[in-house]
Parts: C-alpha cells; structure tokens; sequence
C-alpha cells in the first residue's frame, strides 16, 4: 500500500487520484489544499468573475465523490515546510503527513515581483481560488484593475473585468503571449479593437511599485508612468522556497521530464507549477483535456502502468462581444513546419494556417469566429489545405518558412 499525496488544485491531480484509485482501492490519497478549497478547474476563472459560471461549478468533483472513492480532502491545514528526504509533509498544525508519492500541483504563495507596495490590499494573484475569491469581493468597489501578464488566461481576466464595466489596463513585457503569435501590426490593431472596449494594452512595459497607503492607489511602470488602479493583478506562478535545498530542481517552474517526473524519482509536478526539460513551445496549453492528460501520464507511472497517451486538439481562446482569438493545434513556428496567412487589416481579420508538408496541423483565427470549427475537423482530418481555403489564402501569397 502507498501514500499518494497531491498538493495543490488542478484537474491533472484529480485526475490522477481517480486513476490511481481505479487501479488499486487500498492506496492512502490525499489532497492538500493550498488556499483552503476543494480542488477546482482555474480555466473557469474569468467565467466566474463575469458571473458566466457559478463559484460550485469550479469545482472539479462534487465533495462525495471524494468520500466514496476513500480520497481524503485536507482544507484546514496549511504547508509549513516539506521534508523530501524523510518525505514528510509539515503543517501550522503542528502535525505531519507522511508521503510514498508527492504529486505537487500548486503551492502556497504567490511569487509576486519584489517590488515596493506588492502587500498592499487591492493586490492579487490570478492562479488561486483565495485570490479570485478576494476579486470577486472587491470588483463592485472598484473602478479600475491593471492587469500584469503574459498569458491568454490573463487576457480573458481582463475581458472578464470588462465585462463588469471595469476600465483596465493590461500590462505586457517585451517578449509577451501576443508578440509570440502575432507581428507588430496585427498586434495594433489588437490594441485599438481592445481599446475601444475599455482593454488598454500597454506595451512593453512591467509594473515597478505599486502605490498608495494601505490601500491601492496606482501603479507606477518601468517608464515611470503612473497610471490610477484601485487593485492590482499578478499573473504569477507559485513561490518555489518551499523547495529550496530539496534536490527538486527549479527555477522559475519545477523541471520535469515527459513523465512529469522531477529530479526526484518519487516526486511529481504537473500544471502550470512545471515545465518539461527543453521544452521548445513558446505557447503550451493548460486547458482541462491537456491537464487530464497530465493525471493520466502520472498515474501510469506510479501504478507501473504502459499506456497509450491521447493528446487532445489543443485550443486557446479569448473572446469579447465580436472579438475573437483563437488559437487551434500545432502553432509553433519549428523547422518542417511553414505558414500561410492573411490579414485583412480593415476588418481586423487573420487567419493564419500552419502546415507540415502539405498537411494542416495548426492555426491562428482573428475575428474569424466562424471559420473555428472548419479548422478543428480540417486539423483533427489532417486534411490538405485544398479548395476554397488554398484559394482563400493564394488572394495574398504569402508564405513563411522556417
């Protein structure tokens, strides 16, 4: 008999859980909260806040599901310290856990930026149910929110605050989720079509204090503009002390191999918390089919288990009133890989195709919320580009290869 203990919420731990529970019903399971809530899906945040989905159907199972599978739920307890190698987990409880196999989802805190007013009230992370919870809290107080990511998840949080009749200010770095897809022209129109929705994307910059009393006030950026923001967003991912001098190797994700394995043979990481050693994707995927997968590939080691990995059609949106982005398969620009797109700058429309040989694999749609599911079955077909889309992209030749 092993004790399994998942730290953190993510579909990929419950899923896991459930996988290793079907194989062998005499494991000891628990699940560690890290923010004191069942564990939920984070890809239904910004459905919630826009008041879209209820705060219930974030959850990922009911809470008897947990019972009649024997997988016990800890959401009173927080994590003091982790002993890897006695494999011990510690709590403000005074008390212990004692692990066989650790599968970390999440941990406790958030990483913030080190810089000057990161306590103050009004700011939040954006990848834990505390945080959102606090969100929802304070939106109705609260007239304008800047955001500061490098994500689509956090582009749609910006959409949600919109929604709500927020004015918000979206902050991007250099080297951000929309340089990585998009060149400087689609990327301005982007900008104006957002704009005008009350999204005010502001390039190349990143937040450097964040002021006020004891309260937010504003947010002062690298270039020392000032911008008036009741509450302040983060898209951060976990702070990582908790595994200093563990032997798990890190550095701003835990790193694992294709098994989701760290550096220690019975430690695991999964979600957005790891990244896979030489990983070449600039954009990955953490919808709940792709994080499914995860629980799956983890469970199959630790039940000592081969199995057939099905990865599902990855797809990232975001989406607001007429505006759409889509981003549908294999978007990486790799060798053996070439592109065709068209833009039509007028209308605020791309499309943009991704193929291995002759073969469709990916692609980027703009405005082009109709053409979604003619994509997804011509990628799920491995389809030829042939007939009307060759046709449609021919209009404009041009191609890029790498």
């Amino acid at each position: 008999m092993k004790k399994i203990l998942i730290i953190g919420s993510s579909p990929a731990g419950v899923k896991a859980a459930e996988e290793i529970r079907k194989k062998d019903k005499e494991n000891e399971i628990s699940i560690l909260s890290v923010d004191g809530f069942y564990p939920y899906d984070r890809n239904l945040f910004a459905d919630y806040l826009s008041k879209d989905v209820q705060l219930s159907e974030l959850y990922c199972r009911p809470e008897k599901y947990y019972q009649d599978n024997k997988i016990d739920v800890i959401c009173d307890r927080q994590i003091t310290r982790i002993n890897f190698n006695r494999c011990k987990v510690f709590t403000d409880a005074k008390d212990q856990i004692d692990y066989d196999v650790l599968i970390i989802c999440d941990l406790p805190l958030n990483a913030f930026p080190d810089i000057k007013g990161k306590a103050r009230v009004g700011v939040f992370g954006m990848k834990k149910l505390k945080d959102i919870e606090g969100i929802a809290k304070a939106i109705d107080t609260t007239d304008t929110v800047s955001v500061q990511t490098d994500s689509f998840s956090g582009l749609n949080l910006a959409i949600a605050l919109a929604k709500r009749g927020k004015e918000v200010y979206l902050i991007l770095e250099k080297n951000n989720f929309l340089s990585n897809i998009f060149d400087d022209i689609v990327i301005g129109n982007i900008v104006k079509q957002l704009d005008e929705k009350g999204i005010h994307i502001v390039l190349n910059e990143r937040i450097v204090e964040v002021l006020g009393e004891k309260d937010v006030k504003a947010i002062k950026l690298k270039s020392q503009k000032v911008i008036v923001s009741q509450m302040v967003i983060f898209d951060v991912n976990a702070d990582l002390r908790l595994l200093r001098e563990s032997g798990v190797n890190f550095n701003t994700r835990i790193m694992v191999n294709s098994d989701f394995k760290t550096s220690l043979d019975n430690v695991y990481a999964v979600d957005g918390i790891a990244t896979i050693k030489d990983q070449a994707a600039d954009i990955v995927f953490y919808n709940k089919e792709a994080l499914d997968e995860h629980g799956k590939v983890v469970a199959s080691v630790v039940n000592d288990e081969s199995i057939t990995r099905s990865y599902s059609l990855p797809v990232e949106s975001a989406k607001y009133d007429e505006f759409s982005i889509f981003l549908i398969g294999n978007i990486i620009r790799t060798e053996g890989v070439s592109q065709k797109r068209r833009f039509v700058e007028e209308k605020g429309a791309l499309r943009e195709v991704f193929l291995s040989g002759d073969c469709l694999v990916g692609a980027v749609l703009l405005n082009e919320e109709k053409e979604v599911d003619n994509y997804l079955r011509l990628i799920k077909e491995k389809a030829n580009l042939i007939g009307s889309d060759a046709d449609y992209f021919d209009k404009v030749p041009e191609v890029v290869s790498q």
